[in-house]
């Protein structure tokens, strides 16, 4: 696993994400191999579609599909409002093996509710790439408390903290091995969690919203 130590090295080179998240993504895949190619990404539709995280995937013979609240013109995108109650309905209904290659989940809201309960129905995509609130303290277990019809509204009202995030993730098996800008938790299904270090910093790049709850993740 000395590769892992590379990870932080790579830079964009003309992937389809916002920054270097494809290359990471093709660079990780390189190293773990892939088994049917099969990927989920939740919150497909960000910056109108124009920048994704598994894009590249797609064209070059990727299976899978992506959801979003907001219409896009990829053939593989679904209209629809994830929510902690239907995701896994959705999964059960698309045909999601139980192990798949990768899921991408951003939706700036319940993201830590969803992750959890995919988890829970005992899917096991060997590679997960989730987005953290890094303007929470890493080192507490936070996540916000679940608002239905919940959008965000430009603050720090959304998702959860690193450390809530690697408590769910090590819980079913799965190693983080790298944080992309305080803002990514990349991690592997190894079965059993192994420490690789991997720490993130308080980072405010959104404005506070005081009136947010948040719950702690114990």
């Amino acid at each position: 696993m000395d590769w892992i130590k590379d990870i932080g090295k790579i830079k964009k080179s003309g992937g389809s994400a916002q920054f270097e998240e494809s290359e990471i993504i093709n660079f990780i895949f390189q190293n773990i191999g892939t088994t049917n190619k099969y990927l989920v990404d939740l919150g497909a539709g960000a910056y109108d579609g124009s920048m994704s995280n598994v894009r590249d995937l797609m064209r070059s013979g990727w299976s899978g599909f992506g959801v979003d609240c907001n219409p896009m013109a990829d053939k593989w995108a679904i209209k629809l409002f994830i929510t902690p109650s239907n995701v896994v309905p959705l999964f059960f209904n698309m045909g999601v093996p139980l192990s798949f290659d990768f899921l991408n989940l951003d939706i700036d809201s319940c993201d830590f509710w969803v992750l959890k309960n995919i988890l829970e129905a005992g899917y096991r995509p060997r590679l997960v790439c989730s987005e953290f609130n890094g303007t929470l303290d890493p080192n507490k277990p936070l996540v916000l408390s679940y608002e239905e019809d919940y959008m965000w509204d430009g603050t720090n009202k959304y998702g959860y903290s690193f450390e809530a995030g690697k408590r769910l993730l090590e819980r079913h098996g799965y190693s983080i091995i790298f944080n992309q800008h305080n803002t990514n938790i990349f991690a592997i299904y190894t079965g059993e969690a192994s420490n690789y270090g991997v720490k993130a910093e308080k980072t405010m790049y959104h404005p506070e919203n005081k009136k947010a709850v948040w719950e702690e993740y114990q």
